[in-house]
């Protein structure tokens, strides 16, 4: 039996740009089976735009992603929705419904692309709202909703089609300490419980690398480190030290201008 790890995802000399501006210069990365792989960088790095890139959202300028073995730039449109059913998102901001129940926001996805009797879907969705602890919001407005809260059903609506992959973008961003402990919980014990491969997404890097089996650092387009949290803390590179831990005294430059000042409004 082979001892090799087996890849969810890769991308493969994967260069992305938007008008004349690289996004993703040669950019190479694995995603394991079965594994929580927190992408961390700067801002500005392109994370979010990494994420689209991987559900095929957007389509790399030169290079392939590799889904389960599937190249998405190789996919029919049936084929690349039929993927995305075993994938899930759970959006920075909830992107919850706001004209819309808790209940109808996490019984959406199984009415759009299933085609369960009603009293399945009421099932699932009750099970899907115990499972984040809030079966008893079932008939709220999300505005009635906590931050905190607004996002566990968000979490219990990306979960509703038992996918097998799941990426969370930022999702501790504007949570309060006790919010952020509940999340992190609910996210390490349902990529336990779901056998799940997941992605993170985060600037919270104390809270990321606390359940990541791997991490992945962005910078310039490229992945500058790669390893576990362990090697991470004790990695040499004095970028990866100050983006991590804050150690070191220069930064990335404040002014990224490509032209002076006085030539861009004084046109001299």
């Amino acid at each position: 039996m082979s001892s090799q790890p087996n890849y969810f995802i890769e991308c493969r000399n994967l260069h992305y740009q938007v008008d004349d501006r690289a996004i993703f210069s040669d950019l190479n990365l694995k995603i394991e089976v079965g594994s929580i792989t927190a992408i961390l960088g700067p801002s500005g790095t392109g994370k979010t735009t990494l994420l689209k890139l991987l559900c095929g959202q957007l389509k790399p300028t030169t290079g392939a992603v590799i889904v389960d073995g599937c190249d998405l730039a190789d996919l029919s449109r049936k084929e690349l929705l039929y993927l995305r059913k075993r994938l899930s998102l759970l959006f920075q901001s909830g992107a919850l419904f706001t004209d819309l129940t808790v209940f109808e926001n996490v019984a959406f996805p199984l009415r759009e692309h299933t085609k369960l009797p009603e009293h399945m879907i009421r099932d699932l969705v009750l099970l899907r709202l115990e499972s984040v602890g809030l079966r008893d919001t079932a008939n709220l407005m999300p505005a009635a909703l906590s931050g905190g809260m607004a996002r566990r059903v968000a979490l219990a609506r990306s979960l509703a089609l038992d996918p097998e992959f799941i990426m969370y973008d930022e999702p501790f961003t504007g949570q309060d300490p006790i919010s952020m402990n509940v999340l992190l919980k609910l996210i390490a014990q349902t990529h336990e419980n779901l056998a799940l491969t997941s992605v993170l997404v985060s600037h919270d890097v104390k809270e990321a690398l606390s359940i990541a089996d791997t991490v992945l650092v962005l910078n310039h387009g490229k992945v500058q480190a790669r390893g576990s949290p362990e090697q991470m803390q004790a990695h040499t590179d004095p970028f990866i030290q100050q983006f991590l831990f804050g150690k070191g005294v220069e930064g990335e430059p404040f002014d990224c201008a490509i032209e002076s000042l006085r030539e861009q409004v004084l046109h001299e």
